[in-house]
């Protein structure tokens, strides 16, 4: 079995998304019979943090990884890293300055489309430069972005012979704008119809495929190698890891920890809140609302690795998400790190819809969800879960939880590429 992977967030890149196929590789090779995985990807051009806001890292920690890969295609490109940048400043200087929220979508959607043009075309045409496509008995494409999936579209057309299998690890396109969203989806039905097969990170995603394509539900996960020995807490800390979005809603943490205070529940010198990400302004809003300037520490965009090792003394570990209508997320790339860790979970959850699959399944993590739209049934659970973790951790000088082993292992990657290479399997 040969396979040619395409995905622009795989080892090295410092990204959670970069963790599901360099893992999902790692495993397939080492667990099975596999004669040959390959990838492609753009050529990174890695940045110095103090000179570029939009850097990009290596993640030393997944780097290790690259050992599964049989020939690894870094696919120069004139819109890579540096372009990346300069589109990432023009998207935030539109954002500061033009005032019209549809001009200010507009120029963003515009500069989005020009890069995936340049680079689906670049890609395209290294691949029929330099690879021999027709040995291979699969070619996986990983959305996003979106120049993955029309690469894998074109090569299809060109090797009809060859499986082609489009994985998505998030929403294709999004109900944002429904003038642009009915174009694009028919756009998303022409270029998806040729896939063989789609796979998806959770059953919520809408990928416009037709009735007769099979779909497979393949999460993300952990990777239990990479496992920290969880260790006590020197003071009761509340850690918050990774990216944060616009629609994360942190008051409901906030404002339990607030009244904990204030009530003489928790002792404020005992108390510590830090966050380590690239998303300060958003986060220490809240920081500063709830006047707790004193007892925040931020760890700025760290490695992966030092992530880990935050995670590993927590005394909670903080999510945050969404599930809306348009949009329903169950356990965000994180959320993996965090049951690796072993730690109490707090899972605060935005959006207009009332059904909620992580809210059903997060006591299986031992942890809590908090709901915005149920705010009247959460808030109290969520008051008192904080609480009865910080007197374990008073009495203590640690935390516990009680999970669903059988439940957290259905992540873990080796069971995953399982999971995959059975699929596979069925294909061939």
């Amino acid at each position: 079995m040969k396979i040619l992977v395409i995905s622009e967030y795989i080892v090295p890149y410092q990204s959670v998304a970069s963790i599901r196929w360099t893992k999902i590789i790692k495993y397939l090779k080492m667990k099975n019979q596999i004669e040959q995985i390959d990838v492609v990807t753009l050529k990174k051009e890695w940045e110095n943090p103090r000179k570029n806001t939009y850097w990009v890292r290596e993640d030393a920690l997944l780097k290790k990884d690259a050992e599964w890969i049989d020939r690894y295609y870094a696919v120069p490109s004139s819109f890579g890293s540096t372009a990346s940048s300069i589109s990432g400043w023009i998207k935030a200087e539109a954002k500061k300055n033009i005032t019209n929220e549809r001009l200010r979508k507009y120029c963003s959607r515009v500069i989005d489309l020009y890069r995936q043009k340049r680079i689906e075309k670049i890609v395209f045409q290294f691949i029929q430069k330099k690879i021999q496509v027709e040995l291979y008995d699969f070619v996986i494409t990983s959305y996003g972005p979106d120049w993955t999936v029309y690469v894998g579209s074109k090569l299809k057309q060109v090797y009809p012979d060859i499986y082609w299998i489009a994985d998505f690890r998030d929403q294709w396109y999004r109900e944002w704008d429904i003038r642009n969203y009915n174009r694009l989806k028919k756009k998303a039905q022409k270029t998806i119809m040729l896939a063989d097969c789609l796979f998806r990170v959770n059953p919520y995603l809408e990928l416009f495929e037709n009735p007769k394509q099979p779909v497979f539900t393949i999460t993300n996960g952990f990777d239990p190698q990479e496992a920290v020995q969880p260790e006590s807490c020197d003071l009761f800390r509340i850690l918050y890891t990774g990216t944060i979005y616009s629609t994360d809603d942190f008051d409901a943490l906030f404002r339990c920890i607030r009244e904990l205070l204030q009530n003489k529940e928790i002792d404020r010198n005992n108390v510590v809140i830090e966050y380590a990400g690239a998303n300060l302004p958003l986060f220490y809003s809240y920081v500063q609302r709830y006047q707790m300037e004193d007892r925040f520490v931020n760890y700025g965009f760290i490695s992966r690795q030092q992530s880990l090792q935050l995670q590993s003394r927590a005394s909670i570990l903080v999510m945050a998400g969404w599930n809306s209508k348009k949009e329903e997320i169950v356990w965000s790339g994180k959320t993996y790190e965090y049951m690796m860790a072993r730690k109490p979970i707090v899972y605060l959850m935005a959006g207009d819809k009332q059904q909620c699959e992580a809210a059903d399944q997060i006591h299986k993590l031992g942890g809590v969800c908090y709901q915005s739209i149920r705010s009247e049934m959460s808030y109290i659970p969520l008051k008192q879960y904080i609480l009865e973790k910080y007197k374990e951790w008073n009495q203590n000088g640690k935390v516990m939880i009680s999970r669903e082993e059988e439940y957290v292992n259905e992540f873990s990657y080796p069971n995953i590429a399982e999971k995959v290479y059975e699929i596979l399997n069925t294909f061939k």
